[in-house]
């Protein structure tokens, strides 16, 4: 039985709907941090439960499996949970126990995408609810978040993103596979400055600043050129405030061979859209001429780019990949898969800091690619 997306008791189906387990909730991080209504009705209650109840579990009252019309029953059992910083499960503890040592009925520890890498307790395997405080089924292994399935072992959801390429590129990869900075209430879209994530479904992918409706002309421009300066792409930011996503024709040699350029000059517009929507969390990719008299370019911080820069390239790499199918020979597609190989060689270097050991966690799109193709790429950052 449910409320909104809070779990309060487990029934026995087969025992004539005997509760097995009763919940008792309190704030969750949102309510715990004083704020009230999130997204608005249907997305989440409004209030105090606006994480999706992360870190909001107080107790747990176990009947054991028993029922023998006692209440309660001699063998019942009534457990607190207590939590780490992100919300979740840490240690479940019997307030009634005879000594601190007897109270410790249940220990977890994570690795960063929820897999539990170690447990100890009497109470440690029975309890349900652990990682971000969702409910896990111990027979798959999947946590229930409300609008999907988690694997904790994949790192991925078991299923498409609701809203689709409004919560990214990757419509399976959990929190922008940036686990450490980034959460997510629902299955549905993640939450966190630490990463390019946002704080609602729709309205905070509206860039500040609106795209212009002649990008291709006006990224002609001799300003938008010259304020490219030698970047292959950028943000280009004008005067009447609205901004474009342009390639640098300088940087973009006729010699080549056009099929094969054609689809690079695209991603790389690609990569630039990316930059764009993410006006929309605090982070500013302005490129102007001055002489044109629009804003500057406005730096920020190494994490930010970090993981900006990561959303990016990954969007450039799976728009790659796309170019492949498109290709009229194997020369296009040689080089195209060898921009594929230098886009992930510069996410790895080390102006951007990105942990190449870990590339396809943190390149989501490299899980879309041929596998022929994403091994030669990963070979780059080893």
């Amino acid at each position: 039985m449910w409320s909104d997306w809070l779990l309060l008791m487990e029934l026995d189906g087969l025992q004539g709907n005997a509760v097995l387990r009763k919940y008792t909730w309190g704030l969750d991080l949102a309510g715990l941090n004083g704020a009230g209504a999130s997204g608005g009705a249907g997305v989440l209650p409004a209030g105090l439960t606006g994480a999706g109840g992360i870190g909001g579990l107080l107790a747990v009252y176990d009947t054991n499996g028993t029922t023998t019309g006692q209440n309660p029953e001699a063998d019942d059992m009534s457990y607190a949970y207590l939590y780490n910083a992100n919300g979740d499960v840490g240690q479940v503890v019997d307030p009634n126990a005879a000594s601190a040592a007897a109270s410790l009925v249940a220990r977890y520890e994570y690795d960063p995408y929820g897999g539990v890498t170690a447990l100890s307790g009497s109470y440690a395997a029975r309890n349900a609810m652990r990682f971000s405080t969702k409910p896990f089924d111990p027979a798959t292994g999947l946590g229930y978040w409300g609008y999907r399935w988690y694997s904790a072992k994949l790192g991925r959801w078991v299923s498409r993103d609701p809203i689709e390429e409004e919560g990214g590129v990757n419509l399976i990869a959990f929190v922008r596979n940036d686990p450490i900075y980034l959460q997510d209430g629902l299955g549905l879209d993640v939450v966190g400055r630490g990463g390019p994530g946002r704080s609602q479904c729709k309205s905070s992918h509206t860039p500040i600043k609106p795209r212009c409706a002649d990008c291709a002309s006006r990224c002609r421009e001799s300003g938008a050129q010259t304020a490219l300066g030698q970047d292959e792409g950028g943000v280009v930011c004008f005067p009447d405030g609205c901004v474009c996503a342009c390639t640098n024709d300088s940087r973009h040699d006729p010699r080549d061979y056009e099929p094969a350029a054609t689809a690079i000059r695209d991603c790389v517009r690609t990569h630039e859209e990316i930059h764009i929507d993410q006006q929309g969390i605090g982070l500013t990719f302005c490129l102007t001429d001055t002489n044109q008299g629009g804003p500057p370019r406005i730096g920020y911080n190494p994490e930010d780019r970090r993981t900006a820069e990561c959303e990016a390239y990954g969007a450039e790499v799976l728009c790659l990949a796309a170019k492949l199918s498109t290709c009229p020979d194997q020369a296009c597609r040689d080089k195209v898969v060898r921009r594929m190989k230098d886009v992930v060689g510069w996410a790895c270097g080390s102006y951007h800091g990105l942990e190449c050991s870990s590339l396809s966690l943190r390149i989501p799109s490299l899980y879309s690619l041929p596998d022929d193709v994403r091994k030669k790429i990963v070979r780059t950052c080893k």
